[in-house]
């Protein structure tokens, strides 16, 4: 929460009982989450006030976003390690993963095109365990 005030401070912003919240949500969850699942956990606020919110979140580098297959985009938490998730495409089960081998990728783009990558996204989707053994 301490790099939450930082951040906002830095920019000159006000904690407003909303942003906390929303950041809160963001906090507990174990998964990205989207806009509407948000909402859901907090139907006192707004879509809009929630939306409003995350983007801001977004331009102080405080979360981040994946687009999800067919859920769309949701967001979490910026880390300090780099993450990818996968989902069972029956159940809608979310596992997070922390192991990244783009690197060499990433330098090799760089290498040939001349573009530094600032970001990738690299989904994976398939089937958990529950629903394989089904």
């Amino acid at each position: 929460m301490d790099y939450y005030l930082e951040k906002l401070r830095k920019f000159k912003l006000r904690d407003t009982i909303q942003r906390r919240h929303i950041y809160e949500v963001l906090m507990k969850s174990k998964y990205p989450l989207s806009a509407i699942e948000i909402h859901g956990r907090l139907s006192e606020i707004d879509l809009a006030t929630i939306h409003r919110a995350l983007n801001t979140f977004i331009k102080l580098d405080l979360i981040e976003w994946n687009n999800f297959f067919e859920e769309g985009k949701k967001y979490s938490l910026k880390m300090k390690s780099h993450n990818h998730v996968i989902t069972c495409k029956k159940c809608g089960k979310t596992a997070i993963f922390d192991i990244c081998f783009i690197d060499s990728f990433e330098k090799n783009i760089l290498k040939r095109t001349g573009f530094q990558v600032l970001e990738h996204q690299l989904q994976f989707s398939g089937l958990c365990s529950l629903c394989r053994n089904k």
